[in-house]
């Protein structure tokens, strides 16, 4: 029967175009089959909606990647404020000891 699911594409893994008995079918990591038409009789559709879909989990994987990276940049900044802070600190410190 028919059935829709909604998956995010960085779920989906890389979509493939597969031959079963009656024709072709997409078929995903996920084991999610896509068999539009009669028997596989659609296989330019298929392998237009194979194309489409590796394209957007491409898409949205760069910019998950850009995103964490950015993250990643913020708490670098952050680490290094802190020891750049915690530096000063220690030279007060030293220096009020009189050990500088």
């Amino acid at each position: 029967g028919h059935t829709e699911k909604k998956v995010p594409y960085g779920e989906v893994g890389a979509v493939e175009l597969s031959t079963n008995g009656c024709g072709h079918s997409t078929t995903s990591v996920m084991g999610q089959e896509m068999d539009p038409g009669c028997c596989g009789s659609e296989s330019a559709l298929v392998q237009e909606i194979v194309e489409e879909l590796n394209r957007r989990i491409g898409t949205q994987t760069k910019l998950v990647l850009t995103q964490r990276a950015e993250q990643h940049l913020k708490i670098t900044r952050d680490i290094a404020g802190t020891v750049a802070s915690l530096d000063e600190k220690i030279d007060r410190l030293l220096q009020a000891l009189g050990a500088q």
